[in-house]
């Protein structure tokens, strides 16, 4: 082969390598983020609950053992599911990289899931329970926000005073009715008010205007018979 063809030859190739990695990287920055699948109710055609221990990550030395934590995640999900297109959500990362790369956790609790149509599998963080670790939130300078915020399976009540942005923030990621109360001015909802799917208690001083606003919402209203003030944290709804 001559010079000539040689150069035409690798030009090609050149090309190629190009366009493939173009495409490639297309494809990687069209994946939906964990965010996105959270926030769009989109079906996943399997779904699992994982317990994983990162021990091993303690194995090699400081600087390596939250990178190796972060591989036995996907490892295992790869192992277990059979997939290698993997998505992992931001909160897993901030998850395992809180304490810093030389302190990764032992443990992680996980939910994954894969979809149809593009044969992603997608990693969530779980906190407990069925709560996913979606967002953190900075409510009156703070992140209790369980002093500041109440919920049930059908509503969440929030203070009168909080901003509309804050209010969106909640209707969008739970996808719930939001009730603002005003409590007399004391922000504290979730320290003052007992909540479940059955109905709410009100201090014995409630406004009447918070009343009719439950009501209208179809909520069984009742009031305190004691002077108690913080009934969310005598009663266990």
């Amino acid at each position: 082969m001559s010079q000539t063809e040689e150069k035409s030859t690798l030009q090609k190739q050149g090309e190629t390598q190009v366009t493939e990695s173009g495409e490639s990287r297309k494809e990687s920055e069209s994946k939906p983020t964990t965010e996105e699948m959270q926030t769009e109710k989109v079906a996943f055609t399997l779904e699992r609950d994982y317990v994983i221990t990162l021990r091993k990550a303690y194995w090699l030395g400081r600087s390596k053992r939250a990178k190796r934590a972060i591989n036995i995640i996907k490892k295992f999900v790869e192992r277990h599911l059979k997939t290698q297109d993997i998505v992992l959500d931001s909160k897993v990362n901030e998850f395992v990289w809180a304490r810093s790369i030389e302190k990764p956790p032992r443990r992680i609790k996980i939910h994954v899931g894969l979809t149809k149509e593009k044969k992603l599998t997608f990693i969530f963080h779980k906190t407990h329970g069925n709560a996913f670790m979606i967002e953190k939130l900075n409510l009156f300078n703070t992140e209790v926000i369980g002093a500041f915020a109440l919920a049930s399976n059908k509503f969440i009540i929030l203070p009168y005073s909080v901003d509309s942005k804050i209010v969106q923030f909640f209707e969008e990621r739970t996808r719930l009715n939001v009730i603002k109360l005003s409590l007399g001015g004391i922000n504290s909802v979730g320290i003052m008010v007992a909540m479940n799917d059955n109905g709410i208690v009100l201090p014995y001083n409630a406004d009447e205007e918070d009343i009719c606003i439950l009501k209208k919402e179809g909520l069984n209203v009742h009031l305190s018979k004691s002077k108690m003030n913080a009934l969310g944290n005598m009663i266990v709804a």
